[in-house]
Parts: structure tokens; C-alpha cells; sequence
């Protein structure tokens, strides 16, 4: 399998917005087509095929980074891609801490957070707009 990462260009946009839809929190199309210029998305590749992203919010010249979304397709899950996603993307935007928010009830992204060296740091209550609570997580690099 010949992954890549790369940042995302004008003709992948339509692919990210119709698979954000499978995530959990999906954006609203008009949010992906108005992206700032402190939000950086960075996708990978498997076989000249997009299988994930990442999105980030990211200052320019700042050490720190929000990790806002991280997707692979269910095929590409449990395979290593989301590490390399996750490592790429931020050795990109020379990143030395990372923070996010993570849903209570989302073990998997916990686990996956976890062994990538993330710790929980507080509980935010009522994070999510159907309520669900969220961990805050942060990795220092």
C-alpha cells in the first residue's frame, strides 16, 4: 500500500465535504468552503485514491495546533493511516503541542488519542450540540 500526505487542493474539496458527512460532528458545507487561513487540511492518499483528512486550526509562526477533525474511511481504519495522517500533518505545520476535543463516548478515537501519546485533561460537559460531553486532550511532541 503507497500512502501520501498532502494538503488539500481546490479539486478535493467536493470529496471532503460529502465524507465529512460520515462523521460524527459533520460540518456544514458552507464552513469547508469558507475555511480560513489559520485552517490547514491535509489529506492521505492510498494509492492515488483519498481515503482520510485532517483539519487543524494553526496560526502561522505558533508552536500549538487544534486538531478539529480526523476521518479515514471505515476500510483504511486500524491500518496505520490515521498515525500517519496525525505525524505528517503536524510535522508540516511544526507542531509542538497539539490540543482537541474528543467525545465521551467515542472509546476508539480515545484509544487511538491515547497511543499517540495524548492525555485528558479536563471533561467539558455538554460540549457537543446534542449534549454529549467531551474530553479535552493535549500532546506535547
Amino acid at each position: 500500500m503507497n500512502t501520501i500526505v498532502r494538503a488539500l487542493g481546490p479539486h478535493d474539496l467536493e470529496w471532503v465535504i460529502k465524507t465529512d458527512q460520515l462523521f460524527p460532528h459533520p460540518w456544514k458545507e458552507n464552513a469547508w468552503r469558507n475555511l480560513s487561513d489559520a485552517e490547514h487540511c491535509f489529506l492521505l492518499e492510498s494509492d492515488e485514491k483519498l481515503v482520510g483528512y485532517i483539519l487543524f486550526r494553526h496560526l502561522a509562526g505558533a508552536e500549538d495546533g487544534h486538531l478539529l477533525k480526523i476521518f479515514l474511511l471505515e476500510e483504511m481504519r486500524g491500518l496505520g493511516g490515521a498515525q500517519k495522517l496525525l505525524e505528517a500533518s503536524s510535522d508540516l505545520l511544526g507542531l509542538k503541542e497539539i490540543f482537541l476535543e474528543v467525545g465521551e463516548n467515542n472509546l476508539r478515537a480515545q484509544y487511538f488519542y491515547n497511543k499517540m501519546g495524548f492525555k485528558k485533561v479536563h471533561l467539558a460537559r455538554g460540549f457537543y450540540s446534542d449534549g454529549e460531553n467531551a474530553w479535552i486532550m493535549t500532546l506535547i511532541r
